[in-house]
């Protein structure tokens, strides 16, 4: 879509995409957003911060810090860059600022134009099949769980897709890129897609991808890699697993579907889809013990009444505030110390001389990358596709 409105530029989706160009727009994730200005003489004049309300959190990943850490590095190289914040789900935009940044204007929008229809039945099976549309998606919260209710699911639904062409083509190339008794490729006879975090970037970006162009790919089961800010054309969502889905997440998650430029970029106004359909499913199997969704039923009547400041990195951070345990204390140290670190080497223009195994891994990632785009070169040339990579 960016491709055809914007003509003066190059559009770049990975860091190893760049070539120099003094003019450019990148759609990329924020650990390739500062590979880019790390290896690079460059800045940002303008960035745009989807799901900003994630840089608040501090958990295993890290990608909270590396997201400041990016907005910070690039304010030091450039002053005057903008930076724009886009969120439903923050109290007080102060919270969002990383270390010596200057205050955010707000722009609030008071009124959320979609409203969550609830359903409820007993057995859930029959009550997907009753209820299901044309992009399903079926969120749980352990990557075995994604994998053993996609089998499951595979057996309760009557779609038949062996003599799909455009199935047939991605089942190819899933058995030669992995291995022909990969479970996805079963399922795909289904018109089913399972997505974790345990899946390889590439293959998860091309599933992906892939789940947007055929049309016949009508059930999506993953776990929280969907909050990441991927736009799926999903129309339907039932929540298995309501566990670590705070208010934000939840409304977050729920904000996966019927999203705005289906509604209103469509050939016509569908209108109806504002009334975006939510389905919690309360199952032993696939919930925790004791956990009931109706406590995240309630989340949803609730105002956002405060921000919880996790990221060691953010000006409103308190250390004591904060953190509970004296490990977590010295984790975060470390993550300010490191910064620090950063900053000065940044401020300095000081050498960054990388260990050995990280030089390794990083020759690594990039072969990875290479073999990636040749498997997506040779797709393109039979069967016209235009992938991306996210």
């Amino acid at each position: 879509m960016l491709k055809k409105e914007i003509l003066d530029r190059r559009i770049i989706i990975h860091d190893e995409m760049y070539n120099g160009e003094s003019q450019f727009i990148a759609v990329v994730t924020q650990e390739r957003a500062l590979r880019l200005i790390e290896k690079n003489k460059i800045y940002f004049d303008a960035m745009y911060i989807d799901e900003a309300h994630n840089i608040l959190d501090f958990n295993k990943s890290k990608r909270s810090v590396s997201l400041a850490r990016l907005i910070k590095m690039n304010l030091v190289k450039s002053e005057k860059s903008k930076i724009a914040y886009f969120s439903p789900m923050i109290y007080d935009s102060k919270n969002l600022r990383v270390k010596g940044q200057s205050d955010i204007v707000e722009y609030k929008i008071y009124n959320n134009v979609k409203e969550v229809k609830i359903d409820s039945s007993k057995n859930y099976f029959e009550y997907i099949n009753k209820t299901s549309k044309e992009k399903n998606f079926y969120y749980h919260f352990r990557p075995v769980k994604v994998e053993e209710f996609s089998r499951e699911l595979s057996e309760n639904i009557e779609a038949n897709l062996e003599s799909d062409s455009e199935i047939i083509i991605l089942k190819e190339e899933l058995a030669q890129l992995i291995h022909e008794d990969y479970l996805q490729i079963k399922l795909l006879d289904k018109g089913i897609v399972f997505l974790h975090g345990l899946i390889p970037d590439g293959i998860k970006d091309y599933l992906e991808y892939c789940f947007k162009r055929i049309k016949n790919l009508k059930h999506l089961v993953a776990n929280s890699v969907i909050l990441e800010g991927m736009n799926m054309p999903i129309d339907n969502l039932y929540i298995f697993n309501g566990r670590l889905l705070t208010q934000s997440k939840l409304l977050n998650l729920i904000g996966r579907v019927n999203r705005l430029n289906m509604i209103f970029g469509a050939s016509k106004n569908e209108l109806g889809r504002l009334l975006a359909p939510v389905h919690f499913v309360n199952s032993e199997k696939y919930n925790s013990k004791n956990g009931n969704l109706h406590e995240k039923v309630k989340m949803l009547r609730k105002d956002v009444t405060h921000d919880g400041i996790f990221n060691p990195l953010l000006e409103e951070f308190d250390i004591n505030k904060n953190t509970n345990s004296e490990v977590k204390k010295t984790e975060i140290e470390e993550v300010i110390k490191d910064e620090e670190d950063v900053y000065k080497r940044q401020t300095t223009n000081s050498p960054c001389e990388l260990p050995s195994d990280i030089i390794n891994l990083l020759s690594l990632y990039k072969k990875i990358v290479l073999i990636i785009l040749l498997l997506f070169i040779k797709i393109d040339r039979h069967d016209d596709f235009g992938v991306c990579l996210a």
